[in-house]
């Protein structure tokens, strides 16, 4: 192995090694939070966006065992153009 590759598979806490620091991910588009009744029930969602009146929301579904705030980094990754008028909402069930 050269410098550089033993530099890179060292151990942390010894000297050479590489940084592990961890950043936390910082969405660009945060999500309003909140509960609806549907049915006599409770049901929390997440909202992205406002929409207008008379516009369809873009609703995405989510499996078993998973949680609507799991869409965050798709909804980052929508560009402006998409998102602009548009209300995206991941219900939790």
């Amino acid at each position: 192995m050269t410098g550089a590759d033993s530099r890179r598979f060292a151990r942390p806490g010894r000297r050479g090694a590489p940084d592990t620091t961890v950043t936390m991910y910082q969405p660009t588009r945060p999500p309003c939070s909140e509960r609806v009744a549907i049915r006599n029930l409770s049901y929390h969602v997440r909202r992205w966006g406002e929409g207008g009146k008379g516009t369809t929301p873009l609703v995405l579904v989510h499996g078993w065992m998973d949680v609507g705030a799991s869409y965050q980094f798709m909804v980052d990754a929508f560009s402006q153009a998409f998102v602009d008028g548009l209300e995206i909402i991941p219900p939790d069930w």
